[in-house]
């Protein structure tokens, strides 16, 4: 496994970071051959622009792809979204999965930043791993990043000399903080296909449903950290429950002894409180003062 400290502190700071060479090329070739018959089934959306027109695009990983069920768990990438999510809520969850294949032509998507319930600067709650199923290159689409741009004020627009292109050989993952400004870049030919695996704090609604992309029956056959990282899991306390039963316990007919165990609930004590007023992100434990002097230097 990869240091973490470094990874996780980058991101921090910058709001991305590139772990190289995670994948081996065993790993590689059934990722490539498992998506490839869905590429096949699926045509570019020519109707949303900023979905691109010549960029295919699925999701449904975890039921479709038995390889991203590997990548969800992968080992570094759990431990740097352990380091970020976890201060912000007691358990986080599989936010969003899916395939971004970039064909020659495609020009550069709309710069963006992804949906959280607080405007920037924000605290880091969706922590995305975008996957290079082949190489990401400059002139094939690769990911556009604006870095640090987690911690701009709400609605500063980049200028072209603010961004880079997030290359990396095939095998690589990017870790990117979903409140950072990114996009798929321009791709002057070739192609380059992309596995997005994204988490969440298990207090805000995924954005893509687990429960119903993937079948009851299959979910049943998957491993407990898989099913628990879905959402077969409680977030804090009581939440997620079903019938007085945990859900992991319901999930898997446990019903005997399914019962919610008062000393094994999680409790929200740890977790650093947010405060949002008036569009500002504030976080941690300081008084007015500081806030407000934190908030003139802006």
């Amino acid at each position: 496994m990869h240091p973490i400290g470094p990874i996780a502190q980058q991101i921090r700071d910058d709001g991305y970071a590139i772990v190289k060479n995670v994948l081996n090329e065993a790993h590689l070739a059934c990722l490539n051959a498992e998506i490839q018959p869905y590429l096949d089934a699926t045509e570019p959306d020519l109707i949303d622009d900023f979905m691109g027109s010549k960029t295919k695009r699925f999701g449904r990983l975890l039921y479709r792809l038995p390889m991203a069920r590997y990548l969800a768990l992968e080992p570094t990438v759990l431990a740097v979204t352990d380091e970020l999510l976890l201060p912000y809520s007691p358990k986080y969850r599989i936010h969003f999965t899916g395939v971004m294949h970039v064909m020659g032509g495609q020009t550069a998507q709309r710069l963006h930043s992804d949906l959280t319930p607080f405007p920037n600067p924000a605290p880091t709650i969706v922590l995305a791993a975008m996957w290079a199923a082949t190489d990401f290159t400059k002139d094939n689409g690769a990911t556009i990043l604006a870095p640090g741009s987690h911690k701009w004020k709400e609605g500063r627009e980049p200028t072209p000399d603010e961004l880079i292109a997030a290359e990396m050989p095939a095998g690589s993952v990017l870790l990117y903080a979903g409140n950072i400004i990114h996009g798929a870049g321009t791709s002057l030919g070739g192609i380059r296909t992309g596995v997005n695996v994204q988490y969440a704090v298990g207090w805000m609604r995924q954005e893509e449903n687990q429960y119903l992309a993937v079948p009851l029956e299959m979910a049943k056959t998957f491993p407990e950290p898989l099913q628990r990282l879905m959402g077969y899991e409680l977030t804090a306390r009581h939440w997620g429950y079903v019938d007085q039963i945990h859900p992991f316990n319901f999930l898997n007919g446990n019903m005997e002894n399914g019962g919610l165990d008062p000393e094994e609930l999680l409790s929200l004590s740890e977790v650093k409180p947010l405060h949002v007023t008036e569009g500002d992100y504030r976080i941690g434990h300081q008084d007015d003062e500081t806030l407000d002097n934190e908030t003139k230097k802006d």
